[in-house]
Formats: structure tokens, sequence, C-alpha cells
């Protein structure tokens, strides 16, 4: 059993996506309404809810909860008593993993979405609030960002050498790949084949990392804060 909860002010397209993904893979997935059963997104989407938070089960009989970000969706969340009890239960149970990652523009544009001045930095509210959330662990797509760099320097070091496909072009954004397959093809193969920062960061946290703390990398659930679109059309491509 999975559950979805929603309070008002939910990011739409973290919580229908998400519920419509698992539901066409038949997973057994509740929505669980904040307060009521019909909840308002933060786009004013409103959604009728399988049942409310009132209703819940407060056993450890569920696989996995799902919350999803949204403003004030989140501060609404956060501030449930039944939310909270139903991540105590999968920290104590050992249920699902979560991991988000922020790429390095969050840190400096979300701080106006609660009054800040622009470009302000909020690193250290955001990990304290995405902690609060129930994550296990916050990491800096600054990491990969770098091992980006230095990978398609190796690719470039071992093109040059042999001459081949050069110049070499960067994978690191999904917007511009998919803007040259679609306008610009004759330079696809001049693309580096690098995944980009948040593709390699996942790769690598479900093999080194779960390698080195002993995890199960089925159980682990890699979110990434970012502010690309495109990277949502990065995860469904093929060998991604």
């Amino acid at each position: 059993m999975v559950y979805l909860f929603l309070a008002d002010g939910f990011e739409e397209i973290e919580a229908l996506y998400t519920l419509d993904v698992l539901r066409r893979a038949e997973v057994d997935i509740k929505t669980v309404g904040i307060g009521a059963k019909t909840i308002t997104g933060s786009h004013k989407i409103p959604v009728v809810c399988d049942m409310t938070s009132d209703a819940l089960p407060f056993t450890d009989e569920f696989d996995m909860i799902i919350l999803p970000g949204g403003l004030p969706g989140a501060s609404n969340l956060d501030n449930d008593k039944s939310v909270n009890r139903y991540i105590e239960i999968a920290n104590e149970k050992d249920k699902f993993i979560a991991a988000i990652c922020a790429a390095p523009s969050v840190r400096a544009t979300i701080g106006e979405c609660f009054g800040y001045e622009p470009g302000t930095d909020v690193e250290g509210k955001m990990v304290a609030a995405i902690k609060r959330l129930g994550f296990d662990g916050v990491y800096d797509m600054n990491v990969t960002a770098d091992l980006t760099i230095l990978e398609e320097a190796h690719e470039f070091i071992e093109r040059f050498t042999k001459g081949e496909n050069l110049p070499l072009i960067t994978s690191c954004s999904p917007g511009w790949i998919k803007f040259c397959e679609h306008y610009f093809p004759e330079f696809t193969e001049n693309l580096s084949s690098c995944k980009s920062p948040q593709q390699m960061f996942g790769a690598l946290y479900k093999t080194y990392y779960a390698r080195k703390h002993g995890l199960d990398p089925t159980d682990i659930v890699f979110v990434s804060a970012i502010p690309c679109t495109a990277k949502k059309f990065e995860v469904r491509r093929p060998g991604q």
C-alpha cells in the first residue's frame, strides 16, 4: 500500500503525475486528503481524495508514503500530525528511503516564494525544510555537475586523440539535447555520451552510496529539486 498525502496548495504535476504512473503500474495507492476529502492544488485544481487523514489506520502496513511539494501544500503537510506520525512510522520500520537533490540555482531563487529578496541564499533553510518533510538525506547537485565536467574532459581527450566526432558538445542539459535532436540532428554525433548531473547523481546514489551504506537500491527513492522542466522528460528517455 502507498499513501499519497495531499494538502491544500500541493503541486499538481508532482502529485498527479506520480499517481497516474503508479496506478498504470497497478500499484495499490490511495490519495489521502488532509482535513478534507476535496483538496485544491496550488494552481486551483480540486482533487477528490480516496480518504481523509482522519480515517487513516496508524499501522505499519504500508510500503511507502508520498509527500508532494508545492506551497503552501508542503507547509500544510508539515503542520499535520497524521503526516508526521506516518513519517515516524516509516523511519521506525525501514520503509522506502527518500533522498532529494537540489540544483545549484534553486537555493538562490526559491527564497522569493517566501518573501526574501531575489537572489537570497536560503540553502540552510531549504535543507532543514526538506529534512522536516521526512527525507533521509539532502545532497548538492554541484557534486555531479563537477563530475560531469570530469567525465566530459576524459571523453574529449579520447575523441581528440582519435580525431573523432569533434567538436565535443556538452550533454548536461536535456532541453538542449532535445533542441539539437529536433533542429540540428547533424550535430547529434558531437554530443557527449555523459549523463546529465541529475541522472548521474541518481546512478551514483543507487550504486556507490547504496553499497557503502549497505542499502538495497530498490528501497531508495531519489528526488531532484530543479527548475528545468525538461528533466521530467529526460527520465523517460530509453537508457536513463
